[in-house]
């Protein structure tokens, strides 16, 4: 695999979810956009709460799969996607926000 983030066709990122229990029905989702086309992807999800994906680049919705809490998922050279869309049922709204808020690790590389 490529050294991820430092090399064209790579990204990596320690996201924070910005959206989790901004809204009381849970609704909203994030969409990460790689800037390339993937040839492969892991996604960990560091949160005890389960992280609903799409793999269309597009939102996610809680009717779609998801990684379980402080779960691994990764697909290397079978997915073509520019990006993921990701949404957490967590409500980590309290104090020591951003921190407070589940953290997705995503790298993607296309080689």
């Amino acid at each position: 695999m490529p050294a991820y983030g430092t090399a064209p066709g790579s990204f990596s990122t320690d996201h924070r979810m910005t959206t989790c229990g901004s809204d009381a029905g849970l609704t909203e989702s994030e969409v990460i956009d790689f800037g390339f086309q993937a040839l492969g992807l892991r996604v960990y999800n560091t949160c005890t709460d389960p992280l609903y994906i799409n793999l269309s680049a597009e939102a996610a919705t809680t009717l779609m799969g998801f990684i379980a809490g402080c779960g691994i998922f990764q697909l290397d050279g079978t997915i073509k996607t520019s990006g993921v869309g990701l949404k957490t049922t967590s409500t980590s709204t309290g104090a020591g926000l951003p921190a407070a808020r589940p953290r997705v690790e995503i790298i993607a590389w296309s080689a």
